[in-house]
């Protein structure tokens, strides 16, 4: 698994390198970077009232094969870091209310090849993130709480979390398009994500036997000219930890699904809406089931066509096993997030939010948290 890294590198410099070829080079490579800051309030509920400032930033160097005359054939390095504070230590969801909440150290994000086999077909391989090829929702994307990214049934998988953001592992996948309303995906992936022993490490390119693999397959179904529906099965083959600490037995792995309906909202101009559903088994999970849905109105008002304003809900069932180490643990949490996003220019936005979480941690000792918060957001060319 680490020599992943090296084919990457050395494909992306000897295609740039190509003397025949420098005045296409300047269109072949593209950096993009972002830089995203938030500032947020617990005003009540939770574990404590207070506030807390986070922040994130990523660096991507991409390259497009075919302005070198290799078409079909791309690649990707991408670094990210954050600055490590938590809004979830105040809160004590289950969750997390902010996605770009990390470990605040620099990770190798993603580090991929790309091949294209005709005009319906692929194969990536390389350090991935799973969450950038599956369980993808654009309409959720405008949404501050992590649940509406990745499902948390997913990205709470294996022995360490589901390998996704900021954490890409070594994977391969491929891709196909039978016909024109239909994708098919299907993944491998290491199972954890990052060295168990450093965990703020760059990158953790190595695989042990006990990591076990996380393998993943998608459908996409084209239903209406804006609908899709999303159906998506997976299974980490590592042993796991009983959910309930009082078994001994390790766990034989873990399997779960997930359904995405996304598309416009019939009636309402300018709206889009999803509704996801996830399922894991509960013997070695924190959850359960989740559901997660929501809506995004587009230029709300006059002068404004660009803004969006969103409202949606992300309720995560405990299993069973958990609930029983703890009597003070309920059946749920429920987080329900209202947000406008504000387009100062093409580079960029800010962002108010507004998130109650019922139930942190599915804690019913807890109050309910209220967390008001802005985001802003940078982009660089």
């Amino acid at each position: 698994m680490k020599t992943l890294l090296v084919p990457v590198l050395g494909s992306i410099a000897l295609l740039a390198n190509n003397p025949a070829r420098a005045e296409q080079d300047r269109q072949a490579l593209t950096f993009t970077a972002s830089a995203t800051a938030e500032v947020w309030r617990n005003v009540q509920g939770g574990l404590a009232n207070g506030s807390v400032a986070l922040s994130m930033a990523d660096a991507t160097l991409g390259l497009d094969g075919a302005a070198l005359g290799h078409e079909g054939f791309s690649g990707e390095i991408s670094l990210v870091a954050t600055n490590g504070q938590s809004l979830s230590a105040q809160i004590g969801d289950l969750q997390t209310a902010s996605n770009i909440e990390n470990d605040g150290a620099l990770h190798l994000y993603q580090a991929w090849l790309r091949q294209g086999l005709g005009q319906d077909a692929s194969i990536k391989a390389g350090i991935l993130d799973l969450n950038a090829d599956f369980d993808t929702n654009d309409t959720a994307s405008l949404f501050i709480n992590s649940a509406h990214g990745v499902g948390p049934e997913l990205s709470g998988s294996g022995l360490a979390g589901g390998p996704v953001w900021p954490l890409g592992t070594a994977a391969i996948l491929a891709q196909a398009r039978p016909r024109p309303d239909l994708n098919l995906q299907i993944g491998v992936y290491n199972g954890v994500p990052r060295d168990l022993d450093h965990a703020r490490a760059l990158a953790a390119l190595g695989h042990n036997r006990s990591d076990g693999v996380m393998a993943i397959g998608q459908a996409d179904w084209t239903l209406a000219k804006d609908t899709r529906l999303a159906i998506g099965v997976w299974r980490n083959s590592a042993k796991l930890t009983a959910a309930d600490l009082r078994l001994s037995k390790p766990v034989p792995g873990q399997t779960g699904a997930y359904a995405i309906l996304e598309g416009a909202v019939p009636g309402l101009d300018q709206t889009r809406g999803w509704v996801r559903l996830g399922l894991v088994e509960p013997k070695a999970s924190n959850l359960s089931q989740y559901f997660g849905a929501g809506l995004v109105r587009q230029g709300v008002f006059s002068g404004r066509p660009d803004d969006l304003l969103g409202l949606a809900i992300a309720h995560a069932r405990l299993s069973s096993g958990l609930r029983q180490t703890d009597e003070r643990l309920g059946l749920a949490e429920t987080a329900l997030e209202l947000t406008y996003a504000i387009r100062l220019s093409d580079r960029l936005a800010i962002q108010p939010d507004l998130q109650y979480i019922i139930h942190p941690g599915g804690d019913r000792t807890l109050d309910d948290a209220l967390v008001i918060g802005v985001r802003m957001a940078v982009q660089l060319p």
